[in-house]
């Protein structure tokens, strides 16, 4: 995904936090999917069915930026009447060339274990 800063130039760093935020929000149908882990530490039938929610970006240094965000998820328990339904908050690092060029580092989003139930 590229940054286009609606036409105006940009360079890396927190004045740009804003832009990118809105850019986000705006684009977010196109990545969003890829911020939502797999769910089935929490059931095997939990799904999200309304994307992200995007909160804020920080700029980290580097060309680097971090994305707050939270998503739902909801297990639909039709027999005993006992929906369950809650919302993660997570974070994604990722970096911004000097072209605008996105690239987000969803390394820690990989497959969970019931371990990490709370």
């Amino acid at each position: 995904m590229i940054f286009t800063n609606d036409g105006q130039p940009f360079s890396n760093g927190q004045a740009v936090c804003g832009a990118l935020e809105k850019f986000l929000s705006t684009n977010k149908r196109s990545f969003e999917r890829s911020l939502i882990p797999d769910l089935s530490h929490i059931d095997s039938r939990a799904e999200n069915i309304n994307g992200i929610d995007i909160d804020k970006v920080t700029y980290q240094g580097n060309g680097e930026y971090q994305l707050d965000y939270s998503y739902d998820w909801f297990v639909y328990r039709g027999c005993s009447d006992m929906n369950e339904y809650d919302e993660c908050e997570e974070y994604v690092m990722f970096s911004m060339d000097e072209n605008g060029y996105i690239e987000f580092d969803t390394s820690h989003l990989e497959e969970r274990d019931t371990i990490e139930e709370f």
